[in-house]
């Protein structure tokens, strides 16, 4: 890109999408790059697996980018479902076609929670979450060094107008103009801000309201719960599998749901999440029930050796810490799904990134935006679509060296 192509772009969000983009756009030299985090909805993932696809390719085209020593990215069936006293994997995991594992998930799994599970299972050896510190530290690195990237914090919207500059109000008063605008914040948020289309639109011709995103998609919150152990749990060969488990229904429930869970920092800690409905977020007392009973399912799953050992009555009674959060109207029960680059009709200068459909989609649509920016990026779209009966670790991926800030 030449000195007089700059642009000034405008990122909103700290979750995935914002990260991932913020990742790839700064390193290219003659990027003047904000990034504001909104109103910064995060939320963990649930699961320290990502879908075989393009997400999958930038999430591992970044660890080579910015020399993260995640390891390689392997193919496998890691997720374990506890059923019947015993753990087994899941129902999809048999030879089937794609269309019927596609189907068998759809009935298995409620609302949500299927966008958070992969068919295709594969990971790193770093947990996610460990691949978005490392670069954030990186990223962190290039704000104090180089003035064409500036983070702003704690700074809320109030309106975005479109033209052929974007007009960005904060409720600070302050108002700055951009050449585009990358919104990766909390869609069921957009409705509270002024000057917005009503209409977004994507590449391969869908098109929704921002009124479909409160009413049709049912935006609802997240339960998550991270526990420390006083001890390595599960020994040296499980900390890598990732879990599921079905709570004792409520009264007037009538489907299950599930508390999907893994170990992460060498298995001393473990994280749990469980999607609630719409109705649940706005009842404290429905989620605090909801935390005993994630508690109450781990202590079934986790009721033997390796996990516990004989002098310990049952698995919570590892726990020595716990950190409880909670972020409502982050992920989306109903949504249309979509594909291609999200935008409005009245301009292409923004565009709409969303964390709501988990890691793996959220990296896919960072792909295919960001090859569109910047055909110079060439994100690897190929190299994890794999056979299904290939069993071997895909190609590493192939990336360009960084391009330094000047």
């Amino acid at each position: 890109m030449s000195e007089s192509s700059q642009k000034k772009t405008l990122v909103i969000g700290q979750g995935w999408s914002a990260l991932l983009a913020i990742s790839y756009l700064s390193q290219n030299s003659n990027e003047n790059l904000y990034w504001v985090t909104g109103e910064g909805a995060t939320i963990h993932s649930p699961l320290s697996l990502i879908e075989s696809d393009l997400g999958a390719s930038v999430w591992q085209d970044l660890c080579v980018r910015f020399e993260i020593p995640a390891g390689e990215l392997e193919k496998g069936r890691f997720l374990r479902e506890f059923k019947n006293k015993t753990f087994r994997e899941m129902p999809w995991s048999k030879p089937l076609s794609p269309s019927e594992k596609e189907d068998l998930r759809e009935q298995f799994l409620w609302g949500c929670e299927h966008y958070f599970v992969p068919l295709k299972e594969s990971r790193f050896f770093w947990d996610i979450e460990q691949i978005e510190n490392s670069m954030l530290e990186f990223l962190n690195e290039r704000l104090e060094n180089h003035s064409r990237f500036e983070r702003l914090k704690n700074i809320d919207i109030a309106s975005i107008r479109e033209g052929d500059l974007i007009e960005v109000e904060f409720k600070s008063g302050e108002s700055l103009t951009f050449d585009r605008v990358i919104y990766a914040d909390r869609w069921s948020s957009l409705k509270g801000i002024d000057g917005l289309s009503k209409k977004m639109v994507t590449s391969e011709g869908q098109s929704f309201s921002v009124q479909d995103l409160n009413r049709k998609w049912l935006p609802t919150g997240v339960l998550q719960v991270t526990f420390t152990h006083d001890r390595m749990m599960g020994g040296d060969s499980r900390w890598l599998e990732n879990f599921v488990g079905t709570p004792i229904r409520e009264t007037g429930e009538t489907t299950d749901r599930r508390v999907w869970g893994h170990y992460l920092d060498g298995s001393r800690k473990s994280r749990w999440t469980l999607f609630l409905t719409p109705d649940e977020t706005e009842d404290n007392r429905l989620i605090a029930k909801k935390m005993r009973r994630i508690k109450q399912v781990l202590n079934k799953m986790f009721a033997s050796e390796p996990w516990i050992d004989a002098d310990t009555k049952q698995w919570t009674d590892t726990i020595v810490d716990e950190h409880v959060s909670f972020e409502e109207k982050t992920v989306f029960v109903s949504p249309d799904l979509f594909e291609g680059i999200v935008t409005t009709q009245r301009k292409k200068n923004l565009y709409f990134l969303t964390d709501g459909l988990g890691p793996s989609f959220a990296a896919a649509q960072v792909g295919r935006l960001m090859n569109e920016l910047d055909p110079e990026f060439k994100i690897p779209v190929c190299p994890l679509f794999w056979d299904e009966e290939n069993t071997e670790t895909p190609p590493s991926t192939q990336a360009s060296s960084l391009v330094e800030l000047s």
